[in-house]
């Protein structure tokens, strides 16, 4: 991640400000982005997206062998969920993914297949490194 995510409240305002023209609003009209858990407002989003952010990150640990240092790797996991089935919305969709595979060049990701019963979903796992001093 380009500017050194280590939190996830780090990350739920770099999203927000990236997608911002993306978002939807969940029925409070507060924007449809949101940290879990608990669960997302329900109902989902309308106009636009709807972000989910996994509360607790991955952390693997390895070390290294120069000066007691430990790599750390953290991963979130980021969905992006659309709920309408209207030409802006999709639009909205596909920006939203081309603005995560850009912001983020290392991830790994999955967008759902799509279904008349199925909502959209892509699910990015964002990763993150970090060198720290590991003296004990």
């Amino acid at each position: 991640m380009p500017q050194h995510i280590h939190t996830t409240a780090q990350l739920r305002s770099a999203l927000a400000d990236l997608l911002f023209a993306e978002l939807g609003n969940f029925a409070n009209n507060q924007p449809a982005i949101w940290v879990e858990p608990p669960s997302t407002p329900k109902g989902g989003a309308s106009g636009g997206v709807e972000v989910s952010i996994s509360r607790f990150k991955n952390v693997s640990s390895s070390s290294l062998m120069l000066n007691n240092q430990q790599e750390q790797r953290y991963e979130w996991i980021v969905a992006v969920k659309l709920y309408e089935r209207t030409p802006e919305a999709y639009s909205k969709f596909n920006s939203a993914i081309e603005k995560m595979r850009r912001y983020f060049p290392r991830r790994r990701e999955t967008v759902s297949p799509y279904s008349e019963e199925e909502n959209l979903i892509a699910t990015f796992r964002l990763s993150e490194l970090e060198v720290i001093n590991s003296y004990v």
